[in-house]
Order: structure tokens, then sequence, then C-alpha cells
């Protein structure tokens, strides 16, 4: 099983396109490093990172022989809803790993206005169902999943609705989950939220929104107070490549994740209260 730090090297991995058609899969983690390494310099933007950034991940993937021995089998690719995600074996024949990318283009952000507002975006949907096309496809009969940003929620969505078959969950600086999301899996959050591991940035803006489920927040110091620079991947690492050191997240931070919370809850209220008029009173 892959430990939490090598998770995030392939989330951040997930990030950068694929050096082959989708339907030239398999290939090897080592052929997809070697291509993105030549041409290191052009990286500068994905995932907010710097083409030095880039490098120095790059590097440590490379470094890891377990992550370089590990194939990609199967790509999600959808802007509509701006869902990402790679498929990739591991160390057992029964087990896969699924990690997602986080907001890129219209779609995505679109979707992520929706789920603040409604139990289930067309994202989240779609992720799982890749998810069950990989089980059924490859045999797996568990997984470890990850993912940066709205990748994380991803993960975390499909861990809460079919828990019993996924190991492990981690995300990086992933948004929570809007009250209608809440309220209609409560008892599966409860049964399945100790799969859960979210690294937080201090400073970060995203992973404060809306309601965490994950069973274990780890709040990490990332040496800057620029909330761009504490949403990128790469910053829940320290140099060497391991889960950088515990941090403290400001007062403020913690009354915005508040508010937030507090404004779907309040619209989830009015929801259900329009929902119980409409039936005493019909049209």
């Amino acid at each position: 099983m892959l430990c939490h730090s090598q998770l995030n090297l392939l989330s951040q991995l997930t990030a950068l396109p694929l050096p082959v058609h989708p339907e030239d899969l398999p290939i090897p983690v080592s052929e997809m490093v070697a291509v993105h390494r030549r041409h290191y310099p052009k990286l500068a933007g994905d995932a907010a990172m710097t083409s030095k950034e880039w490098r120095h991940s790059l590097e440590l993937i490379q470094e890891d022989s377990a992550l370089m021995s590990l194939q990609i089998l199967r790509q999600a690719d959808e802007p509509r809803t701006g869902l990402y995600g790679l498929c990739f074996t591991s160390d057992s024949p029964e087990t896969g790993i699924i990690t997602f990318r986080g907001t890129v283009g219209l779609g995505g952000w679109i979707d992520n206005y929706k789920g603040a507002f409604s139990a289930e975006t067309d994202q989240q949907k779609n992720a799982f169902r890749f998810y069950e096309d990989c089980k059924e496809e490859f045999g797996f009969s568990n997984f470890d999943l990850a993912g940066h940003s709205k990748g994380g929620n991803d993960a975390q969505y499909i861990t809460i609705l079919n828990g019993e078959c996924i190991n492990q969950c981690v995300s990086f600086n992933s948004p929570g989950f809007s009250a209608d999301f809440i309220g209609k899996y409560y008892r599966q959050i409860q049964k399945n939220r100790n799969k859960i591991t979210a690294y937080e940035g201090a400073y970060d803006i995203v992973n404060i929104l809306l309601t965490s489920i994950a069973g274990k927040r780890l709040v990490i110091e990332t040496g800057s107070k620029t909330p761009k620079n504490n949403h990128k991947p790469n910053h829940i690492l320290d140099t060497l490549g391991h889960i950088g050191l515990p941090g403290k997240r400001h007062p403020l931070y913690s009354s915005i994740q508040s508010i937030t919370v507090a404004m779907t809850f309040a619209v989830f209220q009015a929801k259900r209260n329009l929902r119980r008029k409409n039936k005493k009173d019909p049209a």
C-alpha cells in the first residue's frame, strides 16, 4: 500500500496531460515522467505550480521505484463536468489506485457552485461511475483513492458511497460538502469517514469551504501565507517528499469555514421548509 506522500505525488502527476492517446493505455508511470521531465519548462501553470516545482516533483517520482513501476490503465476526461482522473495498478493485483485532478475549466467551476447547494453533482456521480468501470474492467476488489482540490472531494464522495471497497482515501486541500449531502448520506458518512485523511494547507482558502466529512484533518505548515501558494498540491510535502510539518490555521480561516457551513445549512433548511409547506398547501 502506498503511503500518503506517494499518493500526493500521484495526485500531482494527474494534473499533467497523458503523453499518449487514451486508447494507447496502459503505459508505465516511468514513461509519463520521462516525457514531462524533458519538457518541464512548459509545465508552469499546471496545478498553479512553477516549472521549477514540477521539475522537483518529477525528480521525486523518478527516485521512487514503487511509483515508477506502476501502470496507468485508464483515464477519465470530461470537460463538461470538469472530471479528470487516472487509474493505476498497485503492488497488489487486487488493488487499484485512482487519483483525481482539481478544478480546471468552466465546467469544473460550475460543478463547484452546484456542489454547495445540492446533494451531489454530475462530476461526483461521474467520478463514481469511473471508479465502478475500473473495478469491473480490471477486476480490482479494493482501491486506494486520492485527489487534490475538487479531485479530493470526488475521492471522498466515492469513499462514502462504497467504503467497503476502499482501503484508504487521502485528499489534499479539498473542499467539504453541502448540508444536502450530509442529510442524504449521514449514516454512510458515519460508517466510512474514518477511511478519509484530509491534508490542509494552513492558509489555503479551498479546504475551509463547506462541511468536512474527513475522519482525520491534518493542517500542514506550507511556509507561505499566500492562499495561492498554500493550495498547490506539492506544498503539502517538504523538499524531501515527505508530508510537511503540522501547522495551525488562522482563526479568520476557521471563521470563514463556519460561515460557509452555516450558509449551506440555512439554504438546506429553507428548501426543506418549502417542501413541507407545499405538501400542506398543494396548488
